[in-house]
């Protein structure tokens, strides 16, 4: 397993690789917009600004990023955008306090997803998961500061995800040795960030 020191978070999403295709980053918007979109939109209507143009059908890349947005996505955004976005190979959605153990059960339909960041998701368990280990195609997964994981969720993904080239757990702390030691012999040629 390829070891490497935790990294400036901007510095690991600039290495981060994406696969071709349209891409929307809200993070891109101005701030006026995303303050305009928080405050006047459900979850399910923010989604629903992406559908203005027929080629976002199409989308392969989502990444909500802003401060001011993120929080907006829940768990019913999760499922539009499973609903209305299957060709998704990236889906960014770090530090979202809205998103739970649900939101996993409509991203597992997301099969052709290839990249995942739950970078601080505070509110997903375990159970998030196991309801992914079906994501076959997935190769770069942050579940970097998401407090609630265990070390169940390390031997999960060293189970069900061993075409992982990327892994970042960073200041995860709720595993035994034992369960790291698993991990790192059962994905030997995965980068690991700690």
């Amino acid at each position: 397993m390829k070891k490497r020191s935790s990294e400036n978070k901007n510095e690991q999403n600039k290495k981060h690789k994406s696969t071709k295709g349209e891409q929307v980053t809200i993070f891109d918007l101005p701030l006026e917009a995303l303050v305009e979109i928080s405050q006047h939109f459900s979850s399910k209507d923010v989604v629903n600004v992406c559908l203005v143009s027929k080629s976002l059908l199409n989308l392969f890349s989502l990444s909500i990023r802003s401060f001011v947005i993120r929080d907006v996505i829940d768990d019913k955004g999760i499922k539009f955008i499973s609903d209305h976005f299957n060709n998704l190979t990236q889906l960014m959605i770090p530090s979202n306090s809205k998103i739970t153990d649900e939101s996993f059960k409509y991203i597992s339909k997301l099969t052709k997803l290839v990249e995942l960041d739950l970078t601080d998701c505070e509110e997903i368990t375990d159970v998030a998961i196991e309801h992914i280990q079906n994501l076959k195609g997935l190769k770069w997964l942050s579940i970097s500061e998401c407090d609630s994981l265990t070390g169940k969720s390390f031997t999960l993904i060293a189970n069900s995800f061993k075409q992982l080239e990327y892994l970042n757990i960073s200041e995860c702390q709720n595993f035994e040795t034992e369960e790291l030691d698993h991990l790192e012999k059962t994905l030997s040629s995965t980068e690991v960030n700690y």
